[in-house]
């Protein structure tokens, strides 16, 4: 009986038992069934051989060993492929002589000639090409899925480097204090707001001082030893030469803007500079020496401009902008002053320091007609003068008398505004320069509707324009007294005798201000004071001027 033969798994050809590696291939040989496959002996009907289990690459079509996950020839996944059945394979025979040969065999052993095999291969039918097309298909999809993330990834890379390249190499940058934009470390000023990173007050030695300080080093050389103390030391010495070193075009002016409120826009010679920061400052840097024209702006602001000369290195320039005042109204900007005075009666001792902040005033004094209007809007009772609910035809601009403190005061909230404080008051009469009455401290004629000029009745608002007050506003003394918020009280360190006015009575009064056209001129003043009752008195000389809070 002949010994137990087995076949390579990977080229077929036989070899024997005990063999470690196939004669034809090389292949290291592995005992069991699971990968040498066992032939029948002579003796045995064995049936024909099989190749061993190969599957087909979906990307390239090679034949690879199945159980491996990815191709040896193209390297693609092998997950999905398609297992190709083994093919039965015939017996070769010799075409000469029909003695039966070995698959690798070239020549016939028996009779030496060449062999030459036919090719065997298993016919495919149509629903087998259209199985395996459809298995590609699902490998392509789940290829996609798989590769298209990373493809897309390495687009995004190569587009982050060329955008990279085109802007060139990494510059260090920092933000600018004024307005935050990235600007490139070591700038001298911001691109976009102007701002001189070298003439900081926090940082007052440098580059561009020290550079400046080296030029006129040299100078003062020149001139001699002492010129450096000099510079040092003495104020108009260090501007003169600065100016010198200006006029040269040695250094360009910086100029600072200081603004209230905080975050104008600045404009200079039509260009915008930048915006103030949080405490109302800006410093541009770079500008010429000679005249420029500065313009601030702010939206609910008035703009104001001021033409400037810059002859020295450094210059500060200041602005107060007023808010755009309500319709008749007019803008106090609010700040402190000496109230009262020690030379006057116990109302008016003594004089003290009040601060007042900014508000808009009335201009003029609440017309007839502006009472009317708020008399058809709400309902609320009429003068007791007016026939019917109308005033007299012909006084649309006299100012409404015969009114309460409650009267005002409802009127003022209906109108969006409110009664002026005592301080108030006087703060818009006075100004901060102490004068006696709004247009100074002499009595003169055509000023007021009282004292020797009195016509002996109201007259219509705004008729003495000579009278006006620092800020601009009419009538503040004569004509009518004026409500105030506030009730009468002593002035701090001052007093008000029970004799005078008993304190019981003292708190059912409110401060009326102003004189009217009954009030000599030594009533009508800016700093005279008297209490009148609320409610319940007779009003015939009493009206109303309103103020509004203002924006800080």
């Amino acid at each position: 009986m002949r010994s137990e033969a087995s076949r390579c798994p990977r080229c077929g050809g036989a070899v024997e038992a005990g063999m470690r590696f196939c004669l034809f291939c090389g292949h290291a040989l592995v005992e069991g069934a699971s990968s040498v496959e066992r032939l029948p002996s002579a003796d045995e009907s064995a049936p024909p051989s099989l190749m061993p289990e190969r599957v087909m690459c979906p990307r390239c079509g090679a034949e690879v060993e199945a159980g491996l996950r990815y191709c040896l020839f193209c390297g693609a996944s092998l997950a999905l492929s398609a297992v190709i059945e083994p093919v039965a394979v015939s017996p070769i025979r010799c075409p000469h002589c029909a003695a039966e040969l070995e698959p690798e065999m070239k020549f016939c052993i028996a009779c030496g000639r060449a062999v030459h095999k036919p090719s065997v291969k298993k016919p495919v039918s149509g629903e087998e090409k259209k199985e395996t097309g459809e298995i590609h298909r699902e490998i392509a999809v789940e290829e996609e899925k798989a590769i298209g993330p990373m493809i897309a990834h390495e687009s995004e890379v190569a587009a982050e480097e060329a955008e990279r390249e085109a802007l060139g190499p990494v510059v260090a940058t920092e933000p600018c204090p004024q307005c935050g934009l990235l600007i490139e470390v070591g700038a001298e000023s911001c691109t976009a707001c102007g701002y001189d990173f070298w003439a900081r007050q926090e940082q007052p030695r440098g580059r561009r001082l020290v550079r400046i300080e080296g030029v006129i080093v040299v100078l003062l050389v020149m001139i001699g030893g002492g010129g450096w103390v000099l510079y040092q030391h003495h104020a108009p010495t260090r501007a003169a030469m600065e100016r010198v070193l200006v006029k040269i075009g040695v250094v360009q002016p910086t100029l600072e803007v200081v603004s209230s409120p905080a975050g104008c826009r600045v404009i200079v010679d039509g260009e915008i500079r930048g915006v103030t920061d949080q405490d109302g400052r800006l410093v541009i840097g770079k500008l010429k020496k000679g005249e420029h024209l500065v313009r601030l702006e702010r939206e609910g602001y008035e703009s104001k401009e001021q033409r400037i000369e810059i002859a020295g290195s450094r210059m500060t320039v200041r602005f107060q902008l007023s808010p755009i005042s309500p319709p008749g109204m007019v803008f106090i900007p609010g700040g402190t002053f000496r109230m009262g005075r020690d030379d006057g009666d116990e109302y008016e001792r003594p004089a003290h320091e009040v601060t007042v902040g900014p508000f808009f005033m009335d201009r003029m004094e609440v017309t007839n007609f502006q009472y009317h209007q708020f008399i058809r809007a709400t309902g609320h009772r009429p003068p007791p003068h007016w026939q019917s609910g109308l005033y007299p035809l012909g006084q649309d601009n006299l100012p409404v008398t015969h009114v309460s403190w409650n009267d005002a005061n409802a009127y003022c909230q209906w109108a969006g505004k409110r009664l002026p404080t005592e301080a108030e008051w006087e703060f818009a009469a006075r100004g901060t320069d102490g004068r006696l009455y709004p247009w100074g401290n002499q009595w003169g004629p055509d000023v007021a509707n009282a004292g020797d000029a009195a016509r002996g009745g109201t007259a219509p608002v705004g008729s003495y324009p000579k009278g006006e007050s620092p800020f601009k506003v009419l009538d503040l003394v004569g004509n009518v007294w004026e409500w105030t918020a506030s009730e009468l009280r002593a002035y701090p360190g001052g007093w008000i005798s029970e004799e005078t006015l008993p304190e019981s009575e003292r708190r059912k009064l409110r401060v009326i201000r102003g004189g009217c056209y009954l009030s000599n001129s030594l009533q009508a003043t800016a700093t005279y004071r008297m209490g009148w009752p609320a409610e319940g008195a007779d009003y015939a000389q009493t009206g109303i001027r309103c103020v509004k809070d203002a924006p800080k």
